[in-house]
């Protein structure tokens, strides 16, 4: 018999409103959640350890994942997972939340929980302090017997290091990008329209896909590309796309593009992209740019690699791991050598075809349903 799984979809609760929540760690739940509700391999049952209403908002909206179990406590308890459901499962894995203490009070249950990086403890300047407090207390509820999930070796590793935790014990799974949604699009009509809905010029542009907030680095990227611009005339036609909604903290990137009067012109501003955009704008980029400063996995680029587009990211934590030798590698303090890969991509076809080539291959090492396979082999694992 399949294992009975009881899978937390707290964090999709918080997105019940706001489609423009859904990247990062909502996209993975998600992604995830649809996937395993499907498997014959686990039998999954839905809950939510925090704001369940709100997760079973989202459920009940979601035209996949309204179809499956969820559940729900009764009204007027105080207890956010259905008591019968707890006693029914054999796993529990949060990809988020913290384990709460229902769960801990069933003694036969295998526990397992996803964690995505350690930022809030590596670059604690880059968090809100609510957001350090509560991954704080995600990592304090973790037990020596328990089973953890990390995206990337580089974060399996920052997690050993920073807890100690058994490292026999945390298993690396890595993401992957939806393969219906990412793929290259050669439809003139569909790359034209998607430029002029978001305002992009005529001519070549270098895409970023990203959430405004400190850790992304973008004041680096924006400075660089007016470096560019001033020191290579030749580079006139070419335009910056910076896609993505407002993080915490993002005043001073605001303030970067307000010192520029090249925003508007050259420096395009979209905002939230929806999905059904976005691979035509990854499509047609020169190149993605990603200078994070620190990633879990670094999903975006494993985005851009899919429609085909090369990858200019960090040589710092997971990036590497993603794009292997099919994107260019920076440090992320390195202006003058994004500089000269900027102008390669806009000077050099040659170059860029070839990384794109490498892109794709690169891109097929990943995929959700080795995802699937490999997270239903951990709870297998935890139960032996």
């Amino acid at each position: 018999m399949p294992p009975e799984i009881l899978y937390d979809l707290s964090l999709l609760g918080f997105c019940k409103e706001d489609p423009a929540k859904i990247t990062g760690m909502p996209r993975v739940v998600l992604e995830q959640a649809t996937r395993l509700q499907t498997s014959p391999d686990c039998a999954v049952t839905f809950c939510a350890v925090e704001d369940p209403a709100d997760a079973r908002r989202f459920v009940q909206s979601h035209p996949t994942l309204r179809k499956a179990r969820f559940a729900v406590p009764q009204e007027n308890s105080a207890a956010t997972i259905d008591p019968v459901a707890l006693q029914n499962a054999r796993v529990f894995h949060t990809p988020h939340s913290a384990i709460p203490d229902a769960v801990r009070a069933h003694p036969g249950m295998s526990v397992i929980q996803t964690i995505y990086d350690m930022i809030p403890f590596l670059l604690p300047e880059s968090m809100t302090a609510e957001y350090r407090d509560y991954y704080a207390e995600i990592i304090r509820r973790i037990r020596p017997a328990d089973r953890v999930i990390t995206i990337s070796q580089s974060a399996k590793a920052d997690f050993c290091e920073y807890t100690g935790f058994a490292e026999e014990r945390v298993h690396v799974i890595p993401l992957a990008a939806n393969e219906a949604l990412f793929q290259p699009c050669h439809e003139l009509a569909r790359l034209a329209s998607v430029r002029t809905r978001h305002g992009i010029p005529d001519g070549p542009y270098l895409l970023s896909v990203c959430t405004f907030e400190p850790r992304k680095n973008l004041r680096h990227v924006v400075r660089s590309f007016v470096d560019l611009l001033t020191t290579h005339p030749e580079t006139h036609d070419l335009s910056l796309v910076l896609a993505g909604g407002q993080g915490w903290m993002f005043e001073p990137i605001l303030a970067e593009l307000a010192g520029t009067a090249l925003v508007g012109k050259r420096i395009i501003v979209t905002g939230y992209v929806a999905d059904a955009d976005l691979a035509p704008l990854y499509s047609g980029a020169l190149a993605f740019l990603y200078l994070s400063r620190y990633e879990g996995f670094g999903l975006p680029p494993l985005e851009a690699m899919q429609c085909g587009t090369p990858a200019i990211t960090s040589n710092t934590s997971s990036l590497p791991e993603v794009v292997g030798d099919a994107g260019i590698l920076l440090s992320p303090d390195d202006a003058d050598g994004l500089c000269q890969v900027m102008l390669a991509m806009h000077q050099h076809p040659d170059q860029r075809i070839g990384l794109s080539q490498k892109s794709l291959q690169q891109a097929r090492k990943f995929g959700w349903a080795k995802n699937v396979r490999q997270t239903v082999e951990v709870y297998r694992a935890s139960l032996e």
